[in-house]
């Protein structure tokens, strides 16, 4: 849940969202003077009434406890995500340290060893084929490679894989939990079962994989986590709550006598997900990593005694053009790092404001709350005119700028909008009708009983275009007082 609110408050900003973890020797009095003292600090902690906050802070390797625990000649590893970009990396560096019998399990199905020739020979720029030749380079150096088919989340399948590799090799050794499954939109639009399906690989199938591997000792249970549970992401709730469950488990682990260590990772240049959703430079607050040095950044966390590192660097571009408060503290030395002010400092100079340029009406009469959204929708957008009857989207509009839009309109009309707002009159034209029949937090409020003035029709039509969830749809028929023009 931690996760998750990081996200809420970045998505709805017109929310505070704060996260306040207690033991039982704190006194309901602290929580009281917490509250009461309206501190800032997202995430706090009291163990026996003393107070905790985040802070991040620049460490190296070197300074960790080293381990003598290695990569064992024959031993037996579990790579999960086993067919994706960074489970082949990962199972070409376990193969490349010993001859070892590795254990991809991943959910899509994998053709039978005797179809391989062909598909290559048949397929041969495929993503399938490309699979096959890199299983096949890892065999060359000495290992084996079996390719198991399995849902994670799913508890009786993966018992039976679990158990299968051991009636074959006698024991597990270590487990690489590098499966995910991105997330991608607004909260206002997501449903349980799209959250879920998320959630499923690092929440459900981390528990599974702890307790159905308890009688084998592992040597390593690594898990692959994201810088993205740090600061969350606009359209990424459920894949940050996903990716903190991750950043506490081995803690949990390790507090019960276990060896594991979760490894937030930045993208990984040209793979998985930061190559499949293009991920741009200034898009994430730390920079990309290539895989080279992701894999020997693995090989040194192996050798140290941690339960959580956090690598990368910290992405300068990225705090320059997206602007938002931390949800941690930050030390001095990484402060300093930054040659210009960066996101969590004010900005000192106003932005030039653009003349607003209005389309779509034949006879150019505009509304003057119209010309003020025009006008922001341009510089948001980058646009050069604006199409009053366009929606957001089709002007070229994502869950990023959304949030962007949505404060710059909350400048003008304050306490008037919020994101889900935007994506219910996602027209310029519309949400101007919005604003003109919406009083302000300064007017006197709609009347008990009176309802949005929106048409259902209008509504409806808006849903059916994809611009209105069920959720938007149902609060308004609850709110709606229905009359002759609705029949």
């Amino acid at each position: 849940m931690f996760g998750l609110a990081k996200v809420v408050a970045q998505e709805y900003p017109q929310l505070k969202c704060r996260c306040i973890d207690l033991d039982s020797a704190t006194a309901p009095s602290t929580l009281w003077a917490e509250w009461e003292a309206g501190e800032e600090d997202f995430q706090v902690a009291y163990r026996e009434n003393v107070r905790y906050v985040e802070r991040l802070e620049a460490q190296t390797l070197q300074a960790a406890e080293p381990q003598a625990v290695s990569i064992r000649e024959n031993g037996v590893y579990l790579v999960t995500g086993g067919l994706g970009d960074i489970g082949l990396q990962v199972a070409h560096y376990l193969g490349n340290k010993q001859p070892v019998h590795l254990c991809l399990l991943a959910r899509s199905a994998f053709p039978a060893r005797e179809q391989w020739a062909e598909i290559v020979r048949e397929q041969p720029h495929s993503a399938l084929a490309g699979q096959i030749g890199q299983i096949r380079s890892i065999e060359d150096s000495g290992s084996s490679v079996e390719v198991h088919t399995v849902d994670v989340a799913d508890e009786r399948t993966l018992a039976d894989v679990l158990q299968t590799i051991r009636q074959q090799y006698g024991a597990i050794h270590g487990v690489f939990h590098c499966a995910g499954v991105a997330g991608e939109g607004l909260l206002i639009n997501k449903g349980r079962a799209k959250i879920a399906q998320v959630l499923a690989p690092k929440v459900v199938g981390t528990w599974l994989l702890d307790r159905y591997t308890e009688q084998d000792r592992l040597d390593f249970f690594v898990l692959f986590s994201s810088v993205t549970s740090l600061l969350g992401g606009l359209g990424q709730a459920d894949y940050t709550a996903a990716n903190a469950y991750l950043d506490a488990f081995s803690d949990y682990r390790q507090a019960k006598g276990r060896q594991s260590v979760t490894i937030n990772w930045p993208a990984w240049n040209d793979t998985g997900m930061a190559a499949r959703y293009r991920i741009q430079k200034e898009a994430s607050p730390f920079c990309g990593m290539h895989p080279d040095k992701a894999i020997g950044i693995l090989d040194a966390v192996l050798r140290r005694k941690l339960a959580r590192v956090i690598v990368g660097e910290l992405n300068e571009a990225h705090f320059q053009t997206h602007r938002y408060p931390l949800p941690f503290a930050i030390s001095p030395e990484i402060r300093s790092m930054f040659a210009r002010p960066v996101a969590w400092e004010p900005e000192t100079a106003d932005a030039t404001p653009l003349a607003p340029m209005l389309t779509g009406r034949t006879d150019h009469t505009y509304s003057a709350v119209e010309t003020r959204l025009a006008a922001v929708w341009q510089k948001v957008l980058g646009i050069p005119e604006a199409n009053v009857y366009q929606s957001f989207q089709e002007a070229g509009g994502n869950s990023i700028l959304a949030t962007s839009l949505v404060k710059e309109i909350e400048q003008l009309y304050p306490g008037r909008i919020n994101i889900a707002t935007l994506f219910a009159y996602p027209s310029i034209a519309k949400m101007a009708e919005y604003l003109e029949n919406k009083p302000s937090a300064h007017e006197t409020p709609r009347k008990a009983g009176e309802s949005e003035t929106v048409p259902l029709q209008d509504k409806l039509s808006d849903f059916l275009k994809g611009n209105v969830s069920m959720e938007n749809i149902l609060d308004y028929l609850d709110q709606k007082e229905w009359g002759e023009e609705d029949e």
